[in-house]
């Protein structure tokens, strides 16, 4: 049995190290045991999942110029491509099902389960299936108790019903100098915005908007019919384009060199460029991300399936 000065020592010594490091052993045993709970997060299940990990910005310029899109194969590579080519981290990848983004390794392995086992993310009250069913209960669920004591309506943050009663209950001893009508000091400027400011004037016709968001709404209407008023046809493909500046890019990227092109990787001949990065797109390019195994023909898009695979695989 430890003495009483023993005791004392390993007490101020367990605090010294709390405080040098801001954590304690419970902290610590805490962190170990959702380590060890964590699933797995393998990049050759996220790509079988999400299909392509790809880079939305540099996808886009790709499409215009006519050249093959770049499947990163894993989270991290993308990680790496953004910071070095574009000087952010701010990259997300897009779910093949529901079309939600997802930008962090941790939230793309947790939707990912949420879809393939829907129950464990279910409401026990509703129903619904939740990614994030704290932020769920929250919103939707949890008793609303701050309530006005005025007009009885319930919040479920106490800043929500401090500023409603800012705007619906404080004195109204502000008046509009154009229409005479009484606001409070919080809503007389809304009041004048909505009603009394210029209107937003739409350019391309003599209609006019109370908010900024209706008239973009219309513009809407009108870039449709403006992008089929300027569209061109290309007179060497065909292909119709939006305009005559990507006209021109198309020109320069898919038909400047009408000469036959090679392959560097398999030597075929194509008449031009544009069916060479098809060919690229479909053939040499995924052959190129496939792995095969040394013992047998099977190839395999991730290294760790190879490797499992090599590890039964047995000579005929």
């Amino acid at each position: 049995k430890p003495s009483k000065t023993e005791r004392r020592r390993a007490r101020i010594k367990a605090e010294t190290t709390v405080r040098s490091t801001g954590k304690s052993d419970q902290t610590e045993a805490k962190k170990k045991v959702l380590s060890e709970n964590a699933p797995r997060m393998d990049d050759g299940e996220l790509l079988e999942f999400y299909k392509r990990i790809v880079c939305e910005v540099c996808d886009n310029q790709r499409m215009i110029r006519g050249e093959p899109l770049i499947d990163f194969g894993s989270w991290t590579a993308l990680l790496r491509h953004s910071k070095e080519v574009h000087g952010h981290y701010k990259i997300f990848v897009q779910c093949p099902i529901c079309g939600g983004k997802l930008r962090t390794k941790v939230t793309l392995w947790q939707h990912m389960d949420m879809h393939k086992h829907p129950d464990k993310y279910r409401c026990q009250v509703c129903s619904e299936v939740h990614q994030n069913m704290k932020e769920h209960m929250q919103n939707k669920h949890e008793e609303r108790q701050y309530k006005c004591d005025l007009c009885g309506s319930k919040f479920p943050f106490k800043k929500r019903l401090v500023v409603h009663m800012k705007k619906m209950h404080a004195e109204k001893d502000v008046q509009c100098d154009q229409c005479q009508k009484s606001f409070t000091k919080y809503t007389i400027e809304d009041h004048k915005r909505s009603v009394h400011m210029a209107r937003f004037v739409c350019e391309h016709c003599p209609k006019t908007f109370k908010i900024r968001f209706r008239l973009l709404k219309h513009m809407q209407e009108h870039d449709k019919s403006l992008r089929i008023a300027t569209s061109v046809p290309c007179h060497i493909c065909g292909q119709v384009m939006g305009d005559k500046y990507i006209l021109s890019q198309h020109i320069k990227h898919m038909h400047a060199e009408q000469q036959s092109v090679n392959c560097d990787s398999c030597g075929k001949t194509f008449k031009n460029k544009r069916n060479l990065t098809v060919h690229l797109a479909n053939v040499c390019m995924k052959m190129a991300r496939m792995h095969p195994c040394s013992i047998c023909d099977k190839q395999f898009r991730n290294l760790n399936r190879l490797k499992d695979h090599m590890a039964t695989c047995t000579p005929l």
